[in-house]
C-alpha cells in the first residue's frame, strides 16, 4: 500500500522530560524525537501524495514494517577503508527497537491517525550499506492493508 525511506540519523521515542512551570510540573517531549517525529510526518505526507492516497485509514486492519539503518562507526572499518571481519554484524547498539517502532507509528499520523488499528507489526535494525545495494542511515517504512501483503 505504501512504502518510502526516511533518511537521517535514525532517533528513537525518547522518554518524557519534565520541569517545574510555577506552581505546576511541565512535561514535554525532547526535542530530538520530536524533530525525528516531524520529518517521518512530513515524509508520509509526501509518499501518501505521491501513491495517490488522499484520505488516512481509519477503521481498516494495518501491518505495519519498520526497518531502521544505522552508519557503522569508524572504529567497524580498517585503515583501507574496508570492513573489519570483527566488526559486529547486527547493531546491537543503545537505540531500542521498541523505541524506534514507537516513534514511527506516532510519526505516520497523515496516514494513520490512531495505532490501535496497527494489528501486525514487524521492526528490525541493520547496518546501513552506502550506494546503490542498500539503504544509507534512516528509516524505511511499510504500511499495508494485510500480513500476507507483509510477507511478500
Amino acid at each position: 500500500m505504501l512504502s518510502f525511506f526516511v533518511p537521517g540519523e535514525v532517533v528513537p521515542q525518547g522518554r518524557p522530560r519534565a520541569t517545574r512551570a510555577g506552581t505546576g510540573i511541565r512535561v514535554y517531549e525532547p526535542k530530538r524525537s520530536r524533530e525525528w517525529k516531524r520529518r517521518i510526518e512530513l515524509a508520509t505526507a509526501v509518499a501518501m501524495e505521491q501513491a495517490g492516497i488522499k484520505e488516512q485509514i481509519l477503521d481498516q486492519p494495518v501491518a505495519f514494517q519498520v526497518n531502521a539503518y544505522f552508519k557503522r562507526p569508524q572504529s567497524h572499518f580498517n585503515s583501507k577503508g574496508e570492513l573489519r571481519p570483527s566488526a559486529p554484524k547486527h547493531h546491537l547498539g543503545r537505540k531500542d527497537t521498541d523505541n524506534i517502532l514507537k516513534l514511527v507509528c506516532d510519526g505516520v499520523t497523515p496516514l494513520i491517525p490512531h495505532d490501535q488499528i496497527v494489528t501486525t507489526v514487524s521492526a528490525s535494525k541493520h547496518w546501513a550499506v552506502a550506494g546503490a545495494s542498500g539503504y544509507g542511515p534512516g528509516v524505511h517504512i511499510r504500511v499495508v492493508r494485510s500480513l500476507q501483503d507483509l510477507t511478500d
